[in-house]
């Protein structure tokens, strides 16, 4: 079976710079236009021609340069992908700016530090925690993967650095579960610091200025996007979406999504491999989502303080994973 190639449709970008087991859908088959009779030995031109479209040839395209994006990119880069083949799209110049606007704290249960401190925090208080602040309109399933991943999102930030402290109650949760910058600075603002300075590092490509207008998929695997007038052609094997103003694009497909009182889409709903769901509820190969359109399933109506630091990473860094594996599963 050949693998399924995603093929990013985009307009011009105004500058350019530099859970587990769930991955294990292969991509449905698709005609190969790798199997045609090779060309004769081709002009300068068409040389040079080819060169950029191998150039545009990615594993991994991210569709927004929010913390959650640069979450994904980073870890798929640590898991393995060639930062060269990882290629983000941002709307803003300013990378992982969402990250500022984010509470300076985030929440973990059953951990070390509790222990420590003999607060007997569970998985099930906190869950309760978080579904009471969404007034119990979260989707259960991704509420629950948030408390059992919260730790190792917590372990993910230090991993960056980022030295925290705590732990400290916060309002909203029932027992100290909160973890702080242990300079006392703010949190939100040096994870995106480390965030930007990490995907600089890893020099993996990123096009700001960049807007997608239009994603279908087809029996091919095919994702069209128009992106500021001007089209490209990506080819790529996965895709992560972590612009909340994709929900409109994506809201035309036929995907799980959470919907308000007046059947307006308010987000997307996942599994606990960051996987987007059809209709029927199963996976789209190659299709993930993180970051603010996750949000609604994951929240319910209202944030548990704290938590919307820690979904942004939790979520993040399981669509890193997972689709590494999805993509080193179906690399030609």
């Amino acid at each position: 079976m050949k693998k399924k190639t995603l093929a990013l449709f985009s307009a011009a970008v105004m500058a350019a710079a530099a859970m587990t087991g769930c991955s294990n859908n292969t991509a449905p088959t698709s005609p190969s236009t790798e199997e045609t009779t090779k060309a004769p030995e081709a002009p300068s031109t068409e040389a040079a021609a080819e060169t950029a479209a191998e150039e545009q040839k990615k594993e991994l395209v991210i569709l927004g340069g929010n913390g959650a994006g640069l979450i994904a990119a980073i870890q798929a880069a640590e898991d393995g992908i060639n930062p060269s083949k990882i290629l983000i799209l941002s709307g803003s110049g300013e990378l992982a700016a969402d990250m500022k606007e984010k509470e300076d704290f985030i929440n973990a249960s059953e951990t070390a530090e509790q222990f420590e401190a003999e607060i007997d925090d569970t998985y099930d208080t906190f869950l309760s925690d978080t579904l009471k602040a969404g007034k119990n309109s979260n989707n259960q399933d991704m509420a629950e993967f948030l408390v059992e991943s919260a730790e190792e999102a917590k372990n993910w930030v230090e991993g960056l650095g980022i030295k925290l402290t705590g732990v400290e109650k916060k309002d909203g949760s029932s027992l100290a579960r909160s973890y702080t910058l242990a300079d006392g600075g703010s949190l939100s603002e040096a994870l995106s610091e480390a965030l930007v300075k990490k995907v600089e590092d890893l020099k993996i490509p990123v096009k700001t200025g960049a807007e997608v207008k239009e994603i279908v998929m087809n029996a091919d695997g095919v994702v069209k996007a128009e992106i500021d007038g001007t089209e490209e052609t990506i080819d790529s094997i996965a895709v992560v979406a972590a612009d909340k103003n994709l929900l409109p694009v994506l809201s035309g497909m036929e995907i799980q999504l959470t919907k308000a009182a007046d059947e307006k889409a308010t987000g997307i709903i996942v599994n606990s491999c960051a996987e987007v769901l059809d209709a029927a509820g199963e996976p789209v190969p190659g299709i993930y989502a993180v970051g603010g359109l996750i949000d609604a399933g994951v929240h319910g109506e209202a944030v548990l303080p704290g938590n919307d630091l820690t979904a942004t990473v939790v979520f993040g860094e399981t669509a890193g994973v997972e689709s590494a594996i999805y993509i080193s599963d179906n690399r030609e």
